[in-house]
């Protein structure tokens, strides 16, 4: 792949993987938005066994990541990406047939099928991410791959909320496991990739805490605290100020997402040194947690549609700036990416169980709406990740 927007050429690998990332994310797309909502519905409208079914498979990851990480890296960590995919079409196929009458049956498997994707995707992903990135084009390659990812992503929620509108959710998984199984395909051309994972299950969890990546960890954290906001709750208040008007929820997601492209690619090549990617996350964390506070007053349709586009681009800035110091990071830490990859992802995932679990305490006393606050705590905590000495 090359263009006159990246330095240089980017590798035939990370091609691959754009286009395998492209082609989940279109399918993602489906269920980003509607898998609260539908574990919401589903659940008798009870948000706080929503909450807990949450909060039980970000502790299963974080438990379970140091020692799975030794396993997934006894063979080729392509294969692991098989192994993913694989497993989330089981859990894409066992929602397709939960039911009210049979969920709390259903639910320990899509549980189960849900922590062997999250185990073996995301480390290989981010491994082979940083192993085949350009430190001179990261952050341009960050923002192009979310920018493709928006692009694709724009009409899928709307195309889901059509589908659900006049025909069911079963529908809805059954046309998006079709697509999803698509991606195995360029990752067969992926050249392989190895790592040996060399910490031990107690030093896993002595790195996590250790003053060497304290910064890191804690921005991570605070990243695991503000997405689960975004991804679970913010889908679940839409739904309930929409009265479950499928078809906008969509819309509005649509719309929004298209906004924020042409202002991703843009920052991406101004961004593309350090200084700059730690400048523009200090900037924009501060404008997107003030968008999580006016999110808490939201009242109408045409609020939610102004709030949204507001916040996602604050959010693209933000976001797309964290992930390529992490890649950074990750690339000078040589031999140890995949350890570093396993502590940060451990790091989100307990930042996703502090807010589930502070989540289900909220909402018993107060309305959902204001686990936003936490949220906005979690957009300027990632700050932190500026004074880890790797990007200093």
């Amino acid at each position: 792949m090359h263009s006159n927007y990246f330095s240089g050429k980017v590798s035939k690998d990370l091609t691959y993987l754009y286009i395998s990332r492209t082609i989940t994310f279109f399918s993602n797309g489906f269920f980003s938005l509607f898998l609260p909502i539908f574990l919401y519905t589903t659940l008798g409208y009870n948000a706080q066994q929503t909450l807990l079914f949450y909060l039980i498979g970000s502790i299963l990851c974080f438990v379970i990541y140091p020692l799975s990480a030794k396993h997934i890296e006894k063979f080729n960590l392509k294969n692991a990406l098989y192994v993913a995919t694989i497993a989330n079409i089981l859990f894409l196929l066992t929602l397709s047939i939960t039911t009210n009458d049979n969920i709390q049956s259903t639910i320990l498997f899509a549980l189960f099928f849900l922590t062997v994707f999250r185990l073996f995707y995301w480390l290989p992903y981010h491994t082979t991410f940083t192993r085949f990135s350009d430190q001179n084009n990261r952050m341009r390659e960050v923002t192009a791959f979310q920018a493709t990812l928006h692009i694709v992503g724009i009409v899928s929620p709307l195309i889901a909320g059509v589908i659900i509108a006049q025909s069911s959710y079963q529908v809805l998984f059954i046309v998006g496991i079709c697509i999803y199984a698509l991606s195995l395909i360029p990752l067969l051309s992926m050249s392989d990739v190895y790592e040996t994972y060399s910490w031990g299950y107690r030093e896993t969890w002595q790195k996590l805490f250790s003053k060497e990546y304290r910064h890191a960890m804690t921005a991570h954290f605070a990243d695991g605290v503000e997405s689960s906001v975004g991804m679970v709750i913010w889908p679940i208040f839409i739904f309930t100020l929409l009265d479950g008007n499928f078809v906008a929820i969509g819309a509005i997601s649509a719309i929004t997402i298209a906004i924020t492209v042409i202002l991703e690619l843009t920052v991406g090549k101004y961004a593309d040194n350090m200084e700059n990617k730690a400048k523009v996350l200090k900037i924009n964390s501060f404008f997107y947690a003030f968008g999580w506070i006016v999110k808490i007053f939201i009242v109408t349709g045409f609020q939610i549609f102004l709030a949204d586009a507001y916040h996602k681009i604050t959010q693209a800035l933000s976001k797309n700036s964290l992930a390529a110091i992490t890649y950074d990071i990750s690339a000078d830490e040589g031999h140890f990416v995949d350890e570093f990859t396993v502590i940060k992802s451990m790091a989100i995932h307990i930042g996703r169980s502090v807010l589930f679990l502070a989540s289900i305490i909220i909402v018993h006393y107060v309305s959902i709406e204001w686990t936003f606050v936490l949220a906005a705590i979690g957009a300027l905590l990632v700050n932190t990740i500026r004074l880890q000495k790797k990007v200093s």
